[in-house]
């Protein structure tokens, strides 16, 4: 099924959280231009909400120079909390405001949440950890009756956003079947991240997959790491892989594309992009 275009007038807005991570910041610049790709005809322009810029308003300023009078505001963030209810849409309308009073029509889409082919992205990851390391020679048996999923949001206050990531978690499990799975949070949620290793530290199984649910690198994926690699020093016994975030991927960029045209055009018009 062909994918319909955005209307000519029309121009994307792609707003990132933002980080002073140079190498997450780099890799939301490289997935804007994936984004700008799977839709050719239509300007997009990327940044941040914080931290970083380009900033929303710099980023509307040259929509309206490309002469665009409608924009879909496209978050890449993961689930909707106060950044998606709040923060953008207030951020966006001052804006406009600046603008002094310039004619835009302005739509928001939706968040990534548990979009097939994020589900399906993330399950990528994950095989693509497993597989690149070798099975320990002592193990007898390393099939999925020996390996346990760890699965770490970011977290938020909001408990929509954490029922929709128990609900992913849910998903994975049904495309990467493993013996235990555990859900934890680095922040503002429980359990906490250090619980639910701890948990699968004492589970008995010989591997544990650790998957960062998160976009970009930066200072949460780096902890991670400095979290698990003192866990392969004091649980030697099992076998501790760490997996890749979601990152720059077509998928990705397929992803936030259709979730654009979907803010404007009804979602039965069309299918998942091919």
């Amino acid at each position: 099924m062909s994918t319909p275009a955005l209307d000519a007038d029309c121009g994307l807005l792609f707003v990132g959280h933002g980080t002073r991570d140079a190498a997450g910041t780099s890799q939301f610049l490289q997935l804007a231009t994936l984004l700008q790709q799977c839709l050719p005809d239509t300007p997009v322009e990327p940044c941040f909400l914080e931290l970083a810029e380009p900033t929303i308003e710099v980023g509307l300023q040259r929509l309206v120079g490309r002469g665009v009078s409608r924009i879909v505001v496209s978050p890449a963030l993961l689930f909707s909390a106060g950044h998606i209810q709040h923060d953008i849409p207030v951020a966006v309308r001052d804006a406009v405001n600046q603008l002094g009073g310039a004619r835009l029509d302005v739509v928001q889409a939706a968040h990534l949440g548990c979009h097939p082919l994020v589900v399906e992205l993330s399950r990528q990851r994950y095989e693509d950890a497993a597989q690149s390391h070798p099975i320990p020679a002592a193990a007898v048996d390393f099939s999925a009756d020996a390996t346990g999923l760890v699965m770490i949001g970011r977290g938020s206050r909001d408990q929509v956003a954490t029922a929709e990531m128990q609900q992913f978690l849910a998903l994975r499990r049904t495309q990467s079947p493993v013996a235990q799975a555990w859900l934890g949070f680095v922040a503002m949620a429980q359990p906490t991240t250090a619980a639910v290793l701890a948990a699968a530290a004492a589970s008995g199984l010989a591997r544990i997959v650790v998957q960062p649910h998160l976009l970009f690198a930066g200072q949460i994926l780096t902890d991670l790491h400095r979290q698990v690699d003192e866990l392969r020093r004091t649980q030697s016994r099992i076998q501790w892989i760490v997996t890749a975030p979601l990152g720059v991927d077509v998928l990705l960029a397929r992803t936030l594309a259709e979730l654009a045209i979907q803010a404007i055009i009804p979602a039965e018009s069309f299918g998942i992009l091919q």
